[in-house]
């Protein structure tokens, strides 16, 4: 049988500087989108688990992009 398993991609790093997909930000797994409005700070970034803009807790678009993040990656595992 197999198990979907999210595990951690590459080091931590800048919300901005990681790549789209999943991370991780203090126990709240999110979803960085690959597409930015109309500059670099204003990504399309939100919470897996609610579908809401994900702000982690910081109100600038500045203190978000630099939010210390996990990346994570899918994997799926033999069990």
């Amino acid at each position: 049988m197999k198990v979907l398993q999210i595990i951690p991609h590459g080091w931590p790093c800048r919300l901005l500087e990681c790549p789209p997909g999943l991370f991780s930000y203090q126990g709240t797994t999110g979803f960085k989108s690959e597409y930015f409005a109309s500059d670099q700070e204003n990504m399309e970034v939100f919470c897996v688990e609610s579908g809401e803009c994900f702000w982690g807790g910081v109100s600038t678009k500045q203190a978000r992009a630099d939010l210390i993040v996990n990346p994570l990656s899918l994997e799926w595992v033999e069990v």
